[in-house]
């Protein structure tokens, strides 16, 4: 699991480029849907976005949502991995309805 400050450790980090290799690996060389290029970056924590309410709080108690980073090294675009997904996490309990 990620430390305190989301950094991967370098385990983790290769634990993460080898499943996106098996996913990407059935596409070939994925191009950045904004400038075309195929060179991807791993950001080097995990992040979790912030939840805003439909009056526009920002919440910041509550389930988050840890994802990984994968930044063009051309343009910036930025796309997110799930942590859970990813083998990071385990995967969030939910209790049964009643």
């Amino acid at each position: 699991m990620p430390d305190l400050d989301g950094k991967l450790t370098p385990t983790e980090a290769e634990m993460v480029r080898q499943k996106l290799a098996s996913f990407w690996k059935t596409y070939g060389a994925v191009a950045c849907p904004v400038c075309r290029e195929d060179n991807w970056q791993i950001g080097p924590a995990v992040v979790a976005p912030p939840k805003i309410t439909p009056g526009g709080v920002l919440v910041l108690h509550g389930v988050q949502f840890p994802y990984v980073p994968v930044m063009c090294l051309v343009c910036g675009h930025t796309i997110f991995f799930n942590g859970v997904h990813l083998g990071l996490f385990p995967p969030l309990k939910v209790p049964p309805s009643t």
